[in-house]
């Protein structure tokens, strides 16, 4: 086992950015010393006597502009992934005053020492862990520090496609669908502040909710989480090596441990895994956790561009106790990964390259977005699931006419249109709205003349949520006079339905669903305060079969 060592906190060195508004500025433009070639991609830090008062990255150019909120004495830092950091000035800044700078850079080409068993160690908060977690860890610093430099920049359109997996108990994938397909600027992955996942942990169980929380680049580099975890050097495949970290044994709430890969050719971090530690009996079965995918692009600048959590999906239930009392316990019943993938949205000339739909799915019948409807276009591959309001927003590479669709059993009945044209343009927004069809047309389409203001409406499906068309129905109830009466109809094309005649909401309904030779189900109904009632009747296979 290879020996532990708890990291000495540098998380003092991350500092936000100076205020926009402030009036002292330093420009400043990095060339390599042999090649008079630019610097690109390098972290450079202000410094007064205390801290980093601003940071950037270097363009293409090796060129940024750093502004400060005060005048005075400043010292520049200059770190980049693989070579020795080098520091410079110090450099007076006046009020108000502007300087600029061009620094040579001849700094030292690193090489990550050899990975060593020092023998085993335990995890504690003084246990040590030998040069190479020493050097992975000034690696992987100035990468998350320049990833969380460049989502505060917010410079680069970024196509964000936000999925949700659902598995089985054995990890076998069984529905996927997009539920965020947007263009952002910014970060496109967050975790919860250090302080908050320090004090609470990284899961969190509330009644029925969980809370999954994951480490993202600022609270890895916090020192709520350098304190609390022991890090060390593993190998990895070809050319990865990893710095791993775990908890400290005395740490009392949920947590993660993990690995952080870094490729030893070029010191850049390429991925992290990690799994939730510290987990409840009922959560603690199964490949809880994630991973996180960082790239660094030609700019410079990094950029978190895939991500997944894996969590458990539980139904509460009761079992007995010893005392044969009945107790709660949460089960699994599969798990569901949420995640996404980040694309750059933009051209070379910085053009968006998507184009943007927009719109929203209204339920007539309950008077709310509908949600979970698919929404795509013919000819592209994806597609989007509205959210609980039935709104959705759609960003993909697509120009020019186009139709847009939507998949939902309630979308398309009555004849009514689920597509609609549309006319695409790459960094342009249209917006377009569907409705699912309301009682009243449904009276009126389906009862015609017996149309009365009231209306059992509703679709048959089968176990494969496919429409049962074809069948007959049948509403019986007995009136003031004490006369029995009835009203049928017969399921259409989508297993759509209206029941219709002089019906009340304080009618005793009987509703009878047949093939014409066998009874498929009855069921009492009882009609709304305002004579309506929507029902989505389901017709088990066994049922249609026999």
């Amino acid at each position: 086992m290879q020996a532990a060592w708890r990291l000495l906190s540098l998380a003092g060195l991350v500092a936000s950015s100076a205020p926009a508004l402030a009036a002292q500025t330093m420009e400043i433009r990095l060339r390599d010393e042999a090649t008079r070639e630019p610097v690109v991609g390098a972290i450079v830090r202000l410094l007064d006597d205390r801290r980093s008062v601003a940071q950037g990255l270097s363009n293409e150019s090796g060129w940024l502009v750093l502004r400060v909120p005060a005048a005075g004495s400043y010292r520049l830092k200059v770190d980049r992934i693989g070579w020795a950091g080098v520091t410079a000035g110090p450099y007076a800044l006046g009020a108000g005053e502007t300087i600029r700078r061009e620094l040579h850079l001849n700094s030292e080409k690193l090489d990550l020492p050899a990975l060593t068993v020092e023998g085993e160690s335990a995890c504690t908060r003084t246990s040590q862990g030998g040069a190479l977690a020493v050097a992975l860890w000034e690696e992987v610093r100035k990468a998350l520090t320049a990833s969380v430099i460049s989502g505060e920049s917010a410079l680069l359109p970024l196509h964000v496609r936000e999925f949700t997996r659902d598995l089985d108990l054995s990890g076998r994938p069984l529905r996927q669908h997009l539920v965020i397909s947007k263009i952002i600027r910014g970060h496109t992955y967050s975790a919860l502040s250090p302080e908050t996942l320090a004090k609470d942990g990284f899961v969190v169980l509330k009644g029925d909710r969980v809370t999954y929380a994951a480490p993202d680049a600022t609270s890895l580099l916090s020192d709520e989480f350098v304190v609390s975890h022991c890090f060390r050097g593993v190998p990895g495949e070809g050319t990865l090596v990893g710095l791993a970290f775990e908890p400290v044994r005395d740490r009392r709430v949920t947590d993660v441990r993990g690995t952080l890969w870094v490729d030893r050719r070029t010191s850049e971090l390429e991925f992290l895994e990690y799994r939730y530690t510290g987990l409840p009996d009922q959560l603690a079965r199964g490949d809880l956790g994630g991973r996180v995918s960082f790239r660094r692009l030609p700019s410079g600048a990094w950029m978190v561009d895939a991500w997944r959590i894996r969590r458990p999906q539980l139904v509460r239930e009761e079992v007995l106790g010893a005392d044969r009392s009945p107790r709660p316990r949460l089960r699994a019943t599969g798990y569901n990964d949420r995640g996404a993938t980040v694309e750059i949205a933009a051209d070379s000339l910085g053009r968006i390259t998507r184009s943007i739909l927009l719109g929203r799915i209204y339920d007539s019948i309950a008077d709310r977005g509908l949600e979970n409807a698919i929404v795509y276009v013919e000819g592209i591959a994806d597609s989007i699931v509205t959210d609980t309001e039935g709104r959705f927003e759609f960003a993909m590479i697509a120009s020019g006419s186009h139709v847009v669709a939507v998949r939902h059993r309630r979308v398309g009945l009555l004849g009514r249109p689920s597509g609609m044209s549309v006319t695409l343009t790459p960094g342009d927004t249209t917006v377009i709205d569907f409705a699912v069809p309301s009682f009243e047309a449904f009276g009126r389409t389906l009862c015609g003349a017996t149309w009365k203001n009231s209306v059992l409406a509703g679709i048959l499906i089968a176990a494969d949520s496919t429409p049962v068309s074809g069948v007959d129905l049948r509403l019986t109830w007995q009136a003031s006079t004490g006369e029995r009466r009835e009203t049928r109809a017969r399921s259409g094309e989508r297993g759509d339905f209206a029941l219709c005649g002089d019906l009340s909401p304080n009618l005793a309904l009987w509703l009878r669903v047949s093939d014409g030779k066998r009874l498929l189900l009855e069921r009492p109904v009882l009609l709304s305060e305002h004579g309506v009632l929507w029902l989505e009747i389901h017709l088990d296979a066994r049922t249609l079969r026999r």
